[in-house]
């Protein structure tokens, strides 16, 4: 079995239907918690969506939007570095460090078992 992995940015994509596009060939999408979460519902029934959150805050906004749109949704925990800014600021220019270790953990054990039952039959 083999992972191709792609990095996406969602502004690099000149029109709204080159995003949808993207979007709706998705198998696990992993990133940031924010706005751009939004496109887990065009993304295909069964895929993954795997959301990163500033110092374990997770709340159910893009959980209940994968859940309606038969998207597996996994949330994943990350640490801030000191940021001198407060508010959105704060959120918007922060550094995140993920520990890799958990989300290979998190991808091997739950996310492509899941696909792989999911899509199987």
């Amino acid at each position: 079995d083999s992972l191709r992995v792609s990095i996406l940015d969602w502004a690099a994509l000149p029109t709204v239907a080159d995003q949808l596009r993207a979007a709706s060939s998705i198998d696990i999408l992993i990133t940031m918690h924010g706005a751009g979460n939004a496109w887990v519902s065009a993304m295909p029934p069964r895929s993954v969506i795997i959301e990163i959150w500033p110092d374990c805050l997770a709340r159910g906004v893009y959980m209940g939007m994968a859940a309606h749109y038969n998207v597996r949704y996994y949330p994943l925990c990350h640490h801030r570095k000191p940021s001198k800014g407060s508010g959105s600021d704060y959120f918007m220019h922060t550094s995140v460090e993920v520990d890799v270790g958990k989300l290979m953990a998190l991808l091997s054990e739950r996310a492509i078992p899941f696909l792989k039952k999911a899509h199987c039959c």
